[in-house]
């Protein structure tokens, strides 16, 4: 990587060459607002809940900032073809000095469920339960990948990928006891 110290360097059946940095500091936060209600009428026991969760990541990106090389064997390294690359673009150092990195990302849930008695002996679980969370972000642009691997050039910022918009998980089970009249052991 120009203007930085020599990374790593993997050939395949040889020793490795160059020296890599790990930072492994990090901070996380989570931050959480949930609420949930339980009522119980005749045979119905009901239960609904909401929360909303947010994510911070805070971390020093020191990780491969000097950039690791993997080759497939001694003939791509010598023709500069390398079969990898992973590395830290961006930073705020030419040094190798670590840059900050600030991932953010929300998640939404609810959920209803409902346990009705049909008999002394048999309960059935109905529920349904939501999921979403939004994409995570980096809010000190040091995000950079390929959006596909046909693209000619590195996309930096935005996010990392995009999830799922609706994320239902419906329930249902049943509880069954062939002794009506007495409690199994």
């Amino acid at each position: 990587i120009p203007g930085r110290n020599f990374g790593l360097i993997i050939v395949n059946g040889l020793s490795n060459l160059g020296t890599q940095t790990f930072v492994p500091r990090a901070t996380q936060n989570l931050f959480e607002a949930a609420d949930s209600y339980s009522h119980r009428s005749g045979r119905h026991s009901q239960k609904y809940g909401l929360s909303a969760q947010r994510y911070q990541a805070n971390e020093l990106r020191g990780t491969f900032f000097n950039g690791q090389y993997s080759f497939a064997g001694l003939t791509q390294f010598l023709a500069g073809t390398p079969a990898s690359f992973v590395g830290v673009l961006g930073g705020t150092s030419a040094a190798g000095a670590a840059s900050p990195a600030g991932w953010r990302w929300t998640t939404y849930s609810a959920y209803a469920q409902d346990d009705f008695q049909a008999r002394p002996n048999l309960t059935f679980n109905l529920g349904l339960r939501y999921e979403f969370s939004t994409p995570p972000g980096e809010v000190n642009g040091q995000i950079a990948n390929l959006r596909s691997p046909l693209d000619p050039k590195i996309t930096y910022g935005g996010q990392l990928f995009n999830t799922m918009a609706r994320s239902w998980a419906p329930r249902f089970g049943f509880a069954w006891s062939p002794f009506p009249d007495r409690q199994s052991s």
